[in-house]
């Protein structure tokens, strides 16, 4: 069983965390148990911290130096961007770019060595790739990471 607090009054108790979807102003935690936890937000800088905070909170080490990309949420999003969204992956390093569709994304976030939060930019309809380029070059791209409507 896992522990997650999600804000300093949230604390989930409960299996393992499935998936997270954003809704208008609320972030709902889908548990591989099938419970799901609501916690609303005010603004998107506030929907990334909690996207965040979870992101770390279930992230695991990996052996190596290469980075991945293993997961991004949130994997739905508006053509008009401005959707707070987190990858999580393995050996991250601070001031890495992260692109879709060739686009560096706004307010890049380095939280640690597994976790990158942005908010998304405009683009056209479809799905694309996420890709990490770290500072010293090195990649890694999430494949039909994020899909836009």
């Amino acid at each position: 069983m896992s522990q997650i607090q999600i804000t300093n009054t949230l604390i989930i108790n409960s299996g393992t965390l499935a998936s997270m979807e954003r809704l208008d102003r609320t972030v709902l935690f889908h548990m591989n148990d099938g419970n799901t936890y609501p916690v609303p937000y005010a603004s998107a800088v506030e929907a990334q911290a909690v996207f965040a905070s979870v992101a770390v909170a279930i992230g695991t080490s990996q052996p190596g130096t290469v980075p991945s990309i293993t997961q991004a949420w949130e994997t739905n999003q508006g053509i008009a961007g401005g959707f707070p969204t987190v990858i999580i992956g393995f050996n991250f390093k601070p001031g890495a770019d992260i692109q879709i569709n060739g686009v560096s994304q706004a307010s890049i976030t380095f939280l640690d060595s597994r976790t990158y939060a942005f908010i998304t930019q405009p683009i056209g309809g479809g799905t694309y790739a996420v890709v990490y380029i770290g500072p010293d070059a090195q990649t890694a791209t999430l494949p039909n990471a994020i899909s836009f409507t």
